[in-house]
């Protein structure tokens, strides 16, 4: 549960949170970051602490975070998670999360340079985390999915050629094999094609702690109104070498439905979501496959 220390100026909030797999990583630096950065514009006078629970994957963090053993989670809203936690309703990349990029093997570049619609998606298999959001979603949208409980792993489905990509967002490829990349050099970011869907990053908290939800609510709106969390995007590690968004222009652009989204996500309000004409990309129509019968 949130603890408040100090006096009424200068009070420390204490967060309790996951231990990161490293704790060095863009995407733990970002969203730590941006944590602060909300409570600060929420309220200039309080500081933030944080405390560390055990590493986490991420159906385990859910459970814990429901149970009030950890205060805050990151991690992509649905509906289902709308409904058992509490959801701070700000994409927290601008929706980038659902703007995927491949990770595949170097050697299958000719392959992937063939892929020109969803259906020509049908007969390759994606990896993604048993408990993600995404599993489904891709699998609504007809695409084969072979899944795994815990992340690392699907470095290694995919480097054995147990499945033939790895959709991730277009801020987390890049950076992932930049920390793992000397592990996998057969891997790379294949750049050309987009899978597009909404889906956003949310800070979810426990039902029980409306405080902090609140606080970080407001902050994150008031960074929104000054324009400053595309600024902190453009700063971040995780997320800088996304601009320009011109540098996208030309890219293959496949788009599928999100069957999960939460009441929250309004993937065309220009303020919180980013759009695709921003990247000039070649959009694709949208084409969704059905599921075969299990």
């Amino acid at each position: 549960m949130l603890v408040v220390c100090g006096s009424a100026q200068g009070q420390e909030l204490l967060i309790k949170i996951p231990y990161p797999v490293k704790i060095s990583s863009p995407g733990y630096k970002y969203f730590t970051g941006l944590i602060s950065e909300a409570i600060r514009y929420a309220d200039p006078s309080r500081k933030v602490e944080f405390r560390y629970g055990q590493v986490m994957e991420q159906g385990r963090a859910l459970y814990e975070l429901e149970a009030g053993n950890i205060d805050i989670f990151w991690v992509a809203t649905s509906a289902e998670r709308e409904k058992t936690l509490k959801a701070v309703p700000i994409p927290l990349t601008r929706g980038f999360l659902g703007v995927r990029q491949f990770i595949i093997r170097k050697d299958q570049q000719d392959l992937f340079d063939k892929v020109k619609s969803l259906d020509d998606l049908r007969d390759l298999v994606a990896c993604q985390g048993r408990y993600w959001p995404d599993t489904e979603i891709l699998q609504q949208a007809g695409l084969a999915v072979m899944t795994n409980p815990v992340y690392r792993n699907l470095f290694e489905q995919l480097r054995s050629g147990r499945c033939d990509y790895f959709p991730r967002a277009i801020y987390e490829g890049p950076t992932e094999l930049r920390m793992f990349g000397n592990e996998y050099p057969e891997l790379m970011v294949y750049r050309p094609l987009i899978l597009a869907y909404p889906s956003a990053t949310y800070f979810f908290t426990s039902k029980n702690n409306a405080v902090l939800a609140d606080m970080l609510t407001l902050g994150l709106q008031r960074m929104v109104e000054k324009g400053a969390l595309k600024d902190y995007m453009r700063q971040q590690k995780l997320t800088s070498h996304l601009f320009p968004l011109s540098q996208w222009q030309g890219t293959r652009w496949l788009s599928i439905d999100n069957p999960l989204a939460g009441p929250s996500v309004h993937p065309d309000d220009k303020r919180l979501w980013v759009q695709p004409d921003e990247f000039g990309a070649k959009r694709q129509s949208k084409r969704l496959i059905p599921s075969s019968s299990n």
